[in-house]
């Protein structure tokens, strides 16, 4: 935490109650030191079954009941040519589609992150790599990513502290996108 004149010269108004420093994992004198974190995981979609969607019975009952509505605004009768006729079920005796169990699923996660760090005298590096896969709720919504960083640093004279620390990202994603036309 830096909260002196020096801060408030570089980060200017913005310093005014103090600038907290964060820095990267690096490496440290000794030995060699291997590190593995995994974890797995399960998301669903809560309370699911509180979601009341409408079936093809409601849905003509709420249309009727708006064509209705709009016939009687405009006094509109049968045999006017802006008279709206209402309308019946258009596949009689099928069932009804659960939409929700054709859109949504349970999704799987998986991340994975190994580094290596150690060092000497002279020089430290700290190494990681990451996987995480991530299904998401809705059908063809995933998410990967593939991380890496190398903190590499040297002092090779006492005056001289170098250092490399690039890091890189790559993310896909997956998203169903409808078609935009229908083809005939």
């Amino acid at each position: 935490m830096l909260k002196d004149a020096a801060s408030a010269a570089i980060y200017g108004s913005r310093a005014t109650n103090g600038v907290v420093l964060i820095t990267t994992k690096s490496g440290k004198k000794g030995s060699g030191q291997l590190s593995l974190n995994a974890w797995a995981g399960m998301s669903e979609v809560m309370n699911l079954h509180k979601i009341k969607m409408a079936d093809s019975k409601l849905y003509l009952e709420v249309a009727n009941e708006a064509i209705d509505n709009y016939n009687k605004q405009y006094g509109y009768e049968p045999g006017n040519s802006k008279f709206i006729q209402g309308i019946d079920h258009p596949y009689p005796g099928l069932p009804d589609t659960d939409w929700m169990d054709l859109v949504l699923r349970k999704a799987w996660s998986q991340n994975v992150d190994l580094s290596v760090s150690g060092g000497n005298d002279k020089t430290t590096y700290y190494i990681s790599g990451g996987f995480l896969n991530q299904q998401g709720t809705i059908i063809y919504n995933d998410l990967k990513k593939y991380t890496g960083r190398i903190n590499l640093a040297s002092e090779p004279l006492s005056w001289l502290k170098t250092g490399v620390n690039p890091a890189s990202a790559i993310l896909t994603t997956t998203a169903y996108r409808a078609p935009t036309s229908v083809p005939r």
